[in-house]
């Protein structure tokens, strides 16, 4: 039985944070990809969609085959590489990129409690507790975001000692 990827529970967490498609855009996408066919495939990791959501629901919607391939690891970790595949070249506003920088702070924080459980290797001194690509949206729109919308979950700041 072939997986369904256009439901959210085949979806791996990192590629969660970005919104998909409007309803326009994502017929847009259906359009070009019965026209031309699947271009870019879907990219999994551990069984789950990393990368490709709206793809995914683009071929449904058209009834075009999907294309697969696996995740492999080249020096970041998954969160980091949806960030880079996505941030930049996504138009998104400044207020969406700032959920996606509290929302996305959850998973790197696990992501480095695991790579410390692997190497054994303690956080080093100095080193920044998120990617630099998050820096630059996580401001000020993060905390307004955070005092406003309760679905945004609140991240709290440990005193440094």
């Amino acid at each position: 039985m072939m997986t369904d990827y256009t439901q959210p529970e085949h979806w791996h967490d990192a590629a969660k944070l970005f919104p998909l498609l409007p309803d326009e855009e994502l017929a847009d996408l259906a359009a070009d990809i019965k026209a031309h066919g699947l271009q870019n495939p879907l990219v999994l990791l551990d069984g789950k969609l990393l990368d490709g959501r709206n793809r995914a629901l683009a071929c449904k919607k058209t009834g075009v085959a999907v294309k697969t391939l696996s995740w492999k690891p080249n020096g970041i970790s998954p969160a980091q590489w949806v960030m880079s595949q996505n941030l930049h070249r996504r138009h998104l506003t400044p207020s969406q990129r700032a959920v996606i920088a509290v929302e996305s702070e959850p998973l790197f924080i696990a992501e480095a409690k695991q790579r410390q459980k692997t190497t054994g290797a303690p956080h080093r001194a100095g080193a920044k507790t998120l990617p630099s690509i998050l820096t630059e949206v996580k401001g000020a729109h993060a905390t307004k975001l955070r005092c406003r919308c309760a679905s945004v979950p609140a991240t709290s700041q440990k005193s440094k000692k």
